[in-house]
């Protein structure tokens, strides 16, 4: 409470007000010293541990190092992308879980660091040292006239060097987050290309099948089934397969309709087979790879 409420000198509240201000720089210095004191007898500033990871790097999928995506290596299949995928999901799941268990044990530590730091900052702006300063330099080595440049104190830079943000966990998971987010577009458009390569190949392929060798076409036509009609309603990419399909449902359809008295030719059930057999090998080695 201020005593000198009653008089109208001006001198009198500026005294007031002085002895306030020194009252209250010398109760936070004291806070500040005792909260200093305690850093110390604690240890002093402890060492922070470092987290870090590198991205795998697959020899038919390089995303990894500038994190720059290049969608043009390849060109991939769809089951080598699932594969590195897959591959790529645990990773970033074995990461996540890594980085909450260096959380827990690295939070504590950032905390104690930075009230230390802070009863240093608030000690040495108590005693008159500003956090800059001012140097003259020459812009560059052939300037002839010096300029003003805004340094930082030396002691906040030690404090900077020392001392990891409060924000580190965050930063760290923004970075995760991050890679995880690029590698998902990367594949979701390396996927695509997959799937418009797979289709292309898969018109090709069953071009040569029905339309460069007659011999497929005619073995199922002979067994009752018009392939040519059942593919105008598949769309490219699945093609091949419905051939497959229609020389099953051929070579079933041949041996249901077979009696005692008339049997299941045993040269148009072979040659579907062998067909069959044909057109699985192209699936699996000719249109996935």
């Amino acid at each position: 409470m201020n005593p000198y409420n009653k008089t109208t000198q001006a001198v009198f509240h500026k005294m007031f007000e002085a002895m306030e201000e020194l009252r209250n720089v010398s109760e936070k210095k004291s806070g500040a010293l005792g909260d200093l004191t305690e850093f110390i007898e604690q240890g002093g500033f402890k060492k922070t541990p470092s987290f870090s990871y590198k991205l795998p790097n697959y020899t038919y999928v390089d995303f990894a190092g500038t994190r720059r995506y290049n969608y043009n290596t390849g060109p991939h299949t769809r089951k080598e992308l699932d594969a590195v995928k897959e591959k790529m999901d645990k990773f970033f799941e074995e990461q996540t879980e890594a980085l909450r268990v260096y959380s827990e044990q690295v939070t504590p530590i950032l905390e104690h660091n930075h009230r230390g730091a802070d009863a240093m900052k608030t000690i040495f702006k108590s005693v008159g040292i500003p956090e800059t300063h001012i140097v003259y330099e020459k812009p560059t080595p052939r300037s002839t006239k010096t300029q003003p440049v805004h340094r930082t104190a030396g002691y906040l830079v030690d404090i900077s060097r020392e001392v990891a943000p409060l924000d580190l966990i965050k930063t760290l998971t923004h970075r995760l987050e991050s890679d995880k987010k690029s590698f998902d577009s990367w594949y979701e458009h390396a996927m695509l290309v997959a799937k418009q390569r797979m289709a292309e190949k898969d018109d090709e392929l069953v071009k040569k099948l029905l339309t460069d060798d007659l011999e497929l076409s005619a073995t199922l036509m002979e067994a009752g089934i018009n392939v040519f009609a059942r593919l105008q309603s598949v769309p490219s990419g699945s093609k091949l397969q419905a051939v497959a399909e229609a020389i099953a449902l051929a070579r079933q359809t041949v041996m249901d309709n077979a009696t005692v008295e008339n049997p299941a030719p045993v040269d148009l059930i072979n040659r579907l087979a062998v067909q069959g057999r044909i057109v699985q090998k192209k699936i699996t080695y000719d249109l996935e790879n």
